[in-house]
């Protein structure tokens, strides 16, 4: 099994998995072909996730053939951007076979070597298979959703769930940039830091 990091060139492959995993499963938020990105656009999506450290998307293959998905985006405010919240999706056949929790480990280095504090995610409190995934790999349920959900024409629980991760330290002075980048990016409407 090879874990990476997915880049702009494999968005046809990232939207291709989804519609997979959305024909395969109810635990996921769409229905097959309700969300269908245009494989360019969600190829600047990446790649802009990537450039400005917002966000993060890892692949799982298995003798070249995308078995699972992980998406992590960063909190944009200041007060949550040391968050990330997580997406993760694997194909039914290689379910309970280490690809999930590969995936986890992946997003949480990353998570940690950008200086985030925290993962987040939701997951419907039916679906067993992955909340004991999630269990195992150290999140903790914080609370319940009531009703985020209709699927079938029934309303479905999802838990909140989290993990405290410790940051490694960032560069000196990265913070100062940031913050820097953020008024100056404020009052003119853009970036002008490429780790901002």
């Amino acid at each position: 099994m090879q874990i990476r990091e997915a880049n702009p060139d494999d968005a046809g492959v990232v939207i291709s998995l989804f519609e997979r995993l959305y024909s395969e499963t109810p635990f996921l938020l769409y229905k097959p072909n309700e969300q269908v990105p245009k494989i360019e656009a969600y190829a600047r999506r990446i790649e802009k996730a990537q450039r400005a450290e917002r966000g993060v998307v890892y692949l799982a293959q298995i003798e070249g053939e995308a078995v699972g998905v992980v998406f992590g985006n960063r909190g944009a405010a200041r007060r949550n951007r040391h968050s990330l919240f997580l997406v993760l999706g694997v194909v039914q056949a290689y379910w309970s076979r280490g690809v999930g929790l590969s995936l986890l480990r992946a997003v949480e280095h990353w998570a940690s070597s950008h200086g985030l504090h925290q993962l987040e995610l939701t997951v419907q409190k039916r679906n067993t298979r992955a909340v004991a995934l999630y269990k195992k790999a150290g999140f903790d349920a914080d609370g319940t959703k009531r009703h985020p959900l209709v699927v079938n024409g029934e309303y479905l629980d999802e838990w909140l769930m989290s993990k405290l991760i410790d940051a490694q330290p960032r560069a000196a002075g990265a913070d100062r940039t940031r913050d820097i980048c953020d008024r100056r990016g404020e009052a003119s409407g853009q970036r002008l830091h490429p780790r901002c």
